[in-house]
């Protein structure tokens, strides 16, 4: 199940919600943040760790994963985020729906990262434009579900999907404001998180992004490796079938080369 933090630049992350998040979500910690034009990943399985490690935070933003094991074993190695290849990060919350007999070992997660982020990262031509692009995140949004939410770090910032379903805090004074991925991992009642309905710009780098720099080159949305998935009736993709994200046509990847920035 788990909880993600996301952290802005002058929030300190609050004591109480530390301890309300870790007394459900025990299984290990990961945080990333972007730092000298890298993705900087810090993990641990200890409460102290993890606090000395926010200390070090300071005015940096970055997003704090607290571990619920559902699949594999409670180990660091088990611990968010994922190395997808690239320079790509991945946190997760929530349960997938992916095949996870590959390694009995290894969580959920894991197995989402190496059936779908890492080979399709190896194959496209521009992996961070097409983490951003908008047909990439339907379909993502897709799969995930209502109640799962990824986060995805590069150097050159950051991609949350779904973003528009976080939920914000109200009470804790210069962190009000401040998204959680969900309530049911840690004591929102006394904390008061309320849920965020609208659409939330998401940020690249630091800035608020501008899709007017980033476009898709291809007018066409009836490829095959544009289709729904698992059922979930991708808006605006008419003329395909039902498919699933584990079997995106990797040869059309390669022959639309993906994204590219203009």
């Amino acid at each position: 199940m788990c909880l993600i933090i996301e952290k802005r630049r002058h929030d300190k992350v609050p004591q109480v919600l530390i301890d309300s998040a870790w007394a459900r979500n025990h299984d290990g910690y990961g945080i990333m943040y972007i730092y000298n034009n890298r993705v900087v990943v810090h993990k641990g399985n200890k409460r102290r760790q993890l606090m000395h490690d926010l200390s070090l935070l300071r005015d940096k933003e970055a997003y704090i994963h607290l571990r619920m094991a559902t699949h594999g074993k409670k180990d660091i190695i088990n611990t968010h985020p994922f190395n997808c290849g690239q320079g790509v990060y991945l946190m997760h919350n929530g349960i997938v729906d992916a095949d996870t007999s590959l390694d009995d070992n290894m969580s959920d997660t894991w197995h989402m990262v190496q059936q779908v982020f890492v080979p399709l990262l190896k194959e496209v031509s521009n992996p961070i434009s097409t983490l951003r692009a908008p047909w990439f995140l339907e379909l993502l949004a897709g799969y995930l579900g209502a109640s799962n939410r990824v986060v995805l770090m590069h150097k050159h910032g950051v991609v949350v999907c779904p973003d528009n379903n976080w939920y914000t805090i109200q009470n804790l004074g210069s962190c009000k404001g401040m998204r959680v991925s969900n309530t049911y991992a840690w004591d929102y009642f006394k904390l008061e998180a309320v849920y965020n309905p609208a659409p939330v710009k998401p940020a690249w780098a630091g800035r608020t992004l501008n899709m007017n720099k980033w476009v898709h080159p291809y007018k066409e949305l009836d490829n095959p490796y544009l289709t729904l998935i698992g059922g979930y009736p991708t808006r605006g993709m008419e003329g395909t079938e039902t498919a699933n994200i584990l079997a995106i046509n990797k040869t059309k990847l390669l022959e639309n080369k993906a994204l590219v920035p203009v």
